[in-house]
C-alpha cells in the first residue's frame, strides 16, 4: 500500500487553486463542460482528443473566438454525428496515441502538424490513456499549450505503491 502521507501529498497536487479573475465554464454542465481562467485570452487552436460525440465546448468557445482553429481526433465515432463543422474545425476519425498507424495519430505529430505556436489549449478527455500519451511526452509539445484542461481516470490506482509512483 502507498504510505497515506504520499497520497495526500499527491492529492494536494491536484487540489484547486485560486486563479486570479476565476474561472468560466464553457460547454455543456454535464460531461465535455470544462473550467479556464476567465483571465486566459483567446487560443489560436484548441486541440480536443476523445470527444465522443460532444464538442460543445469547442462549439461554444468557436462562437466567442472565431479565429481560433479547433482540432479534434476520435477513433470511436464518425464524422457526420458531429452535425456540420465550421471551416474553422477539423476532426479526424483516430485514436490519438504514441504512434501513427491506420487507426492512431501520435499526439506529437498530431500537434506538430498542424500548429506551431504556443497559444493553443488542450481538453483532454481519453478514458485513462491521458498517463500512456502525456507522460513520455518532451516538454517541447508541451509548450504549445497555454491551457490544459484534463479529465482523469483510474486514481484508485494510487493506494498501490506502483499505482501512485505510475500516476505521480
Amino acid at each position: 500500500m502507498s504510505p497515506r502521507k504520499e497520497v495526500l501529498a499527491f492529492f494536494q497536487m491536484l487540489w484547486p487553486i485560486s486563479v486570479e479573475g476565476g474561472l468560466i465554464r464553457i460547454g455543456p454542465d454535464g460531461d465535455g463542460g470544462y473550467l479556464i481562467p476567465s483571465r486566459v485570452e483567446g487560443f489560436d487552436a484548441i486541440f480536443s482528443p476523445g470527444i465522443a460525440h460532444n464538442w460543445e465546448f469547442e462549439k461554444n468557445y468557436l462562437h466567442h473566438n472565431p479565429g481560433t482553429r479547433v482540432y479534434m481526433a476520435d477513433g470511436s465515432i464518425e464524422k457526420d454525428s458531429l452535425g456540420m463543422l465550421p471551416s474553422a474545425a477539423e476532426f479526424i476519425k483516430k485514436f490519438v496515441g504514441l504512434e501513427n498507424d491506420s487507426e492512431t495519430v501520435s499526439f506529437e505529430s498530431w500537434v506538430y502538424d498542424r500548429y506551431a505556436g504556443n497559444n493553443a489549449s488542450l481538453s483532454m478527455d481519453i478514458e485513462g490513456q491521458e498517463y500512456e500519451i502525456l507522460g513520455p511526452l518532451p516538454d517541447a509539445v508541451l509548450g504549445h499549450f497555454k491551457c490544459i484542461v484534463l479529465e482523469i481516470h483510474g486514481l484508485q490506482v494510487v493506494g498501490s505503491r506502483e499505482g501512485l509512483a505510475f500516476v505521480s
